[in-house]
């Protein structure tokens, strides 16, 4: 019969507790609640190692203790790690889940926008017209013939086609352009409050995240200090809205409730 490894369900359950409360647990409160026939001497003693392995923090001598920032990562690391993709029910669901669990999202929506064909406007710019919208920008009758050869492709694959020949004014505005018609960034106090915490962030990367920009460039996966503050995390991954594909990118605390806005905005 396998082991139970007390000390690994304790630690979860502080975390899940925690989580919940973000106030400092107890072994009393442990005790109660946690689906294990325990002391709260055993406990205490299990609290005193965690504490020396770092995984748990005591601030006040008669006080509960708060699962650390180490124990935090490795716990949504276990619980997030091998999500793929998100089914999200849609962008207004999306909005209030973030209000109410402190977490900001950037959601990308991939949508067919195909270019319909470009026009001179006066000598100077060029027009490309989208299924969606309009992409105005400086150029010429090169500008123009570029935008001609490509008629019925998706603005992203002329995006990507930009950036291939160095047509960095065509990149840009179209990069621009499918930023503003596809993202839906939910709960921006949320990274003010990030920015609070770390001055260099918020001056090299809170405006990557504000206007979405980030959600396109970030790979998947789960990322903590080298991409957001200490004590925070960001998780991008796939999404599905409907019958149409996306990602998404979502941030917040540590200590925020993750598995409750992921169940919120399914």
């Amino acid at each position: 019969m396998a082991r139970v490894d007390k000390k690994a369900i304790i630690l979860q359950c502080i975390i899940s507790e925690y989580i919940k409360t973000t106030a400092p647990i107890g072994s009393e409160h442990l005790q109660s609640v946690i689906n294990m026939e325990i002391s709260s001497a055993t406990i205490r003693n299990y609290f005193k190692q965690m504490v020396e392995e770092g995984v748990l923090v005591q601030f006040h001598i008669s006080g509960g203790r708060v699962p650390s920032a180490l124990a935090l990562r490795q716990f949504w690391i276990d619980r997030l790690s091998a999500q793929e993709s998100i089914q999200i029910s849609g962008t207004e669901n999306i909005a209030e889940a973030a209000k109410e669990f402190k977490i900001s999202s950037i959601l990308r929506i991939n949508e067919s926008d195909k270019l319909l064909g470009s026009y001179m406007a006066g000598s100077k710019f060029v027009v490309a017209e989208f299924e969606k919208g309009e992409v105005l920008l400086r150029g010429d009758a090169h500008t123009k013939a570029f935008f001609d050869e490509f008629v019925g492709l998706e603005a992203s694959q002329i995006k990507d086609l930009a950036a291939r020949y160095n047509a960095s004014e065509i990149f840009l505005k179209l990069s621009e352009y499918l930023l503003s018609k596809g993202t839906h960034v939910s709960n921006k106090e949320e990274l003010l409050e990030i920015a609070k915490s770390d001055d260099n962030w918020a001056k090299e990367k809170m405006s990557w995240f504000l206007d979405g920009t980030a959600a396109s460039q970030v790979g998947r996966g789960i990322y903590f200090r080298n991409l957001i503050p200490e004590g925070f995390m960001a998780v991008k991954t796939e999404a599905k809205i409907g019958d149409k594909s996306g990602e998404i990118l979502y941030v917040g605390h540590l200590s925020r409730d993750f598995d409750g806005f992921l169940c919120a905005i399914n």
